[in-house]
């Protein structure tokens, strides 16, 4: 990192290079019920590298007030997994590219800012995503799928952030406020399907995604915080022709174009209500209330089934001990408590070769349950 002057404004620049590798074995046998079986199904060994070159540059253009951020990065992952069984499914993909950012920001009074910024992504498959199926262009022949490639998208976002206070008020002293409104474009968007049991990868064409999002932070009184979130989606497929296995194990090609993205539900809100109320010298309070509301979401890429739109509420209690350098923190919570029934997970585009009535695309949330938990450390 670099603080100069340039333009004899203030300026700072940063530059760095990251590397990641990881390798290892990978086993697969015969699942019985949830027990892992004696027969060996697939033996691989799994590398993935990845090397990372970014910079990034912030310019103060206008005296404390007007700021230009600009930063790029340049990102090559290379994955290869080679099939211990059957050596002649060995396979490798490489995948490289460049994505850079500028975003503006201006301080409309010293606690308020308007900010707006543009800048692609770019997205990698994981390993897992990776992996290789027997409708894919080769046939299964290769443990990697050769036709599932990175997502990539341009992002456009404006908001307004700041902090609102008056210290003579006894409620309500300071607020934190952030509005955001965004527009993704994505090309190739990976997507998930189902092929009897197992979880496979493809890609969409395009994807829209536009969005607002709002949070509040204010506290009430002293120690007391209230927190409210919420989130608004527009998710599309824009152009999606994708092929698709029918009931009677037929693959046709079908054109998802138009249809919401599923798995992301339109309203999310999310309230908390937390405290950490001051007992004794060395002894505070904890409290916390949040709840959730999501609204119904599509399960599949046609958009013929939706999950029900859910509310959930969560409680805990606790104390909190500091002495000099020991520190304790007791609490106990119940999660769920109004023991609601809910989707908690969704499996997209579940078992298109099964009947419309037989697909699995749900998975129970947790019901009512209770936890305590005690955390002791002493700083040496």
């Amino acid at each position: 990192t670099s603080r100069h002057k340039l333009f004899k404004r203030e300026n700072e620049f940063t530059a760095g290079i990251d590397y990641y590798f990881v390798s290892g074995p990978l086993s697969s046998y015969v699942n019985i019920s949830g027990t892992k079986g004696d027969d060996l199904e697939a033996q691989s060994t799994q590398t993935q590298n990845n090397y990372g070159l970014y910079f990034e540059n912030h310019l103060n253009i206008y005296t404390a007030k007007l700021y230009l951020l600009l930063s790029g990065r340049f990102d090559k992952l290379i994955f290869k997994n080679d099939d211990e069984l059957f050596g002649t499914r060995n396979s490798k993909r490489t995948f490289e590219r460049f994505t850079p950012k500028a975003a503006v920001n201006y301080k409309l009074t010293p606690s308020v800012s308007a900010y707006t910024s543009f800048g692609f992504g770019f997205d990698s498959p994981s390993s897992t995503e990776l992996e290789n199926y027997q409708f894919s262009s080769n046939n299964g022949i290769t443990t990697l799928n050769p036709d599932l490639n990175p997502q990539t998208s341009g992002n456009f976002e404006v908001g307004i952030k700041g902090i609102v206070s008056n210290k003579r008020n006894r409620f309500f002293k300071k607020e934190l406020f952030e509005f955001t409104f965004f527009d993704t474009r994505v090309e190739n968007e990976i997507v998930p399907f189902i092929v009897g049991n197992n979880v496979f990868y493809r890609n969409a064409s395009r994807t829209r995604r536009i969005g607002l999002e709002c949070g509040t932070k204010t506290e009430v009184v002293k120690r007391i915080d209230m927190i409210l979130n919420y989130t608004y989606t527009d998710f599309k497929y824009s152009e999606y022709v994708s092929r698709t296995i029918d009931e009677l194990g037929n693959l046709l090609d079908a054109d998802f174009s138009g249809s919401r993205v599923p798995g992301v539900p339109q309203h999310l809100m999310n309230f908390i209500l937390e405290g950490e109320p001051e007992f004794a010298k060395h002894l505070e309070g904890l409290f916390v209330f949040d709840c959730d509301y999501a609204s119904g979401m599509f399960v599949d890429d046609r958009n013929t089934e939706s999950a029900s739109p859910y509310f959930t509420a969560n409680i805990m209690a606790g104390l909190n001990y500091t002495l000099n350098n020991f520190n304790m923190i007791f609490s106990a919570g119940v999660k769920n408590i109004l023991d609601r029934r809910y989707v908690g997970f969704i499996n997209i585009n579940a078992n298109p070769e099964l009947p419309q009535n037989q697909r699995r695309y749900y998975e129970l949330g947790e019901p009512r349950n209770f936890y305590l938990t005690l955390n002791m450390n002493f700083k040496l």
